[in-house]
Order: structure tokens, then C-alpha cells, then sequence
């Protein structure tokens, strides 16, 4: 594995396990709203700060655009978000991706962490802690599954492959979809967001 991708999945662990701390005692966690239905907790930002002091610890002469702190340098001095389309190193961070989910007590959200290098992702964790799901990838040397090489399906037509999605986020589209897929269309209950699953077993959930 490679060394900055290392030290991004050890910042992932130790934010993970603030998170789940935070969700033995939901009821206790303040929530601010920042807009519509999107949502930060106080978990949000312990766990942005745990990642933001591993990563900040090992490359100090990084920059890093998070989820709440927004722009920062290694010193943890604000700077301007249009900086990071010049820097060098760039870490982009969201602590709690699915924080929905995360205060209303489903087990779907996950810890995103992905490193540009002058404009172009090179490095990124993915980190869902209730299933223990560790997804990691490094530019051309492939993606991994807890250190499972992990492949797109060879299946080219949709009719050869399954989708489950949240009914409530596609009810307005479910007679499309059922009109035009003729694989599988499952419900996935007690889902606060749409979750597909992609031939081979690997799923992708979107949250907010």
C-alpha cells in the first residue's frame, strides 16, 4: 500500500472510532442545520478533526479542503478555497458522509478521504464503520476491497444486472425504472438513502 495512502486510512480508523462513539448516544449529539435537509453534528467535526491532525502530523506542507473547516494549510491557517486548483497537494476530507442517516440511527454513512496531487486524485479511502468495509484506491495500481482487488463488471447491458434502490428517493421515477430495466428492482427497506448494488457484490450508497 502506498505510504500516503496509509496514513489516510489510519486518519479514517481514528475517525471511525469517534464516530462510533458518538453513535452508542445519539440522543446527546447536537445537530445544527446548515441548510434543507443537510445536517452537521458535533461528531462531524470531532471526526474532521482527528483526520485533519493525522494527515497534518505526516505532510504538514499539504493543504486540505474539508467538509466543515472548508481551506486550510498544514498549520491549520484558513486560506481561500481557490487555492487548491494551484496546490501541489491537496487533501479533500468529509468526516461523516451520510450524517442524515448518522443522527436518525441507520447504519449507512461512511468516512471519505482522497488526496489531488496538482489538480488530479491520486490517493482515496473510503471507510464505511459499521459493516468494517474499507475501500481504497491508488492511481494506476487498481481499487481494493479490505485488501481484495476490486474490478468493474464486465455486465455491458443493463438488463444483465440488478438495482436496489430507497422507494421514497425514486418513487417519482420507479414506473421508468420498471418499465425500462428488465434485470431485478428490489425495495431496500429502512434505507435513508439509494443504494445500488453493482455486480460483484460491491455497493455504492449515496447520502447527504
Amino acid at each position: 500500500m502506498h505510504p500516503q495512502l496509509n496514513i489516510a486510512v489510519a486518519a479514517a480508523r481514528a475517525a471511525a472510532r469517534v464516530i462510533n462513539r458518538g453513535s452508542l448516544d445519539l440522543d446527546t449529539i447536537k445537530v445544527a442545520t446548515k441548510q434543507r435537509n443537510d445536517f452537521v453534528t458535533e461528531v462531524d467535526q470531532a471526526a474532521e478533526d482527528v483526520i485533519l491532525e493525522n494527515l497534518r502530523s505526516a505532510y504538514p506542507d499539504h493543504y486540505f479542503l474539508a467538509e466543515e473547516s472548508g481551506f486550510s494549510d498544514g498549520k491549520g491557517n484558513p486560506g481561500n478555497a481557490e487555492d487548491a486548483k494551484v496546490a501541489d497537494y491537496v487533501w479533500v476530507i468529509d468526516p461523516l458522509d451520510g450524517t442524515t442517516n448518522f443522527i436518525h440511527g441507520m447504519p449507512h454513512y461512511a468516512i471519505s478521504i482522497a488526496l489531488m496531487q496538482r489538480g488530479m486524485v491520486t490517493q482515496a479511502v473510503v471507510y464505511d464503520p459499521n459493516r468494517d468495509e474499507l475501500f481504497t484506491a491508488t492511481k494506476g495500481a487498481g481499487a481494493y476491497l479490505n485488501n481484495r482487488r476490486i474490478r468493474v463488471s464486465k455486465r455491458i447491458k443493463v438488463e444483465e444486472s440488478s438495482a436496489r434502490l430507497e422507494r421514497q428517493a425514486v418513487a417519482h421515477r420507479r414506473s421508468i425504472v420498471e418499465r425500462d430495466v428488465a434485470g431485478e428492482f428490489r425495495r431496500a427497506p429502512n434505507l435513508a438513502a439509494p443504494e445500488v448494488d453493482v455486480v460483484g457484490g460491491i455497493r455504492k450508497t449515496v447520502g447527504t
